[in-house]
């Protein structure tokens, strides 16, 4: 008798177990649902800016005499790794993770290279580890605004010109590449074949 009442027991726990999921699964899909629509209502804008900085960037004499197209020998490359604050999330951020692995072991030299996480779990996996990371800024995602955003493109841009940094990277996953992570150049600034050629970097949200 009492292992009829253990058994069933188990039963109730792994059905409402089951209900839980189902509700959690239910709460994802609308919050997918939600982002999707939000991400197609920005696609086009996103897209028409993207072109209009290739031409403009284009059109501009790359000399000396611009800072952000300077090619530089010495400083570290920064790498700026987008993750999410939370898990639950399938392997996104594992790719990210693998795709960091990938950057730091291909370095020539470990001293030459540091990160920059955005996101929670980002910030976690960084701690455990032994790649030189920036502290500053990990915070942005989780609650995106004109002024974070502001403040991170600030310490880029300045650490890029003082010399700091010799490269600027971004570590995404594009929502629409699926399972696969990208590296794009983001500092100094190069032509749009240049930016294929190191991982793509057309779509940064899409």
């Amino acid at each position: 008798m009492g292992k009829e009442k253990q058994i069933q027991h188990r039963i109730n726990v792994i059905q409402s177990t089951y209900k839980i999921t189902q509700a959690m699964k239910m709460v994802a899909s609308a919050k997918l649902q939600k982002t999707r629509s939000r991400l197609r209502s920005v696609a086009f804008c996103s897209k028409g800016l993207r072109r209009m900085m290739e031409q403009t960037v284009g059109s501009i004499p790359q000399s000396q005499h611009y800072n952000y197209f300077m090619s530089r020998r010495s400083g570290q490359t920064l790498y700026v790794v987008l993750t999410a604050d939370r898990g639950l999330c399938g392997s996104f951020n594992q790719i990210i993770f693998k795709k960091v692995a990938e950057e730091y072991h291909s370095a020539k030299r470990k001293g030459d290279i540091c990160f920059l996480p955005i996101g929670k779990k980002g910030a976690d996996f960084f701690k455990r580890t032994e790649y030189r990371y920036v502290a500053d800024h990990v915070a942005v995602g989780k609650k995106l605004n004109l002024a974070r955003v502001q403040r991170l493109q600030h310490f880029l841009v300045k650490g890029f010109v003082q010399g700091r940094y010799k490269e600027v990277m971004l570590i995404h996953q594009p929502y629409s590449q699926g399972e696969v992570a990208q590296v794009a150049q983001l500092l100094p600034l190069s032509s749009k074949k240049k930016r294929q050629d190191r991982g793509g970097a057309d779509d940064f949200f899409l």
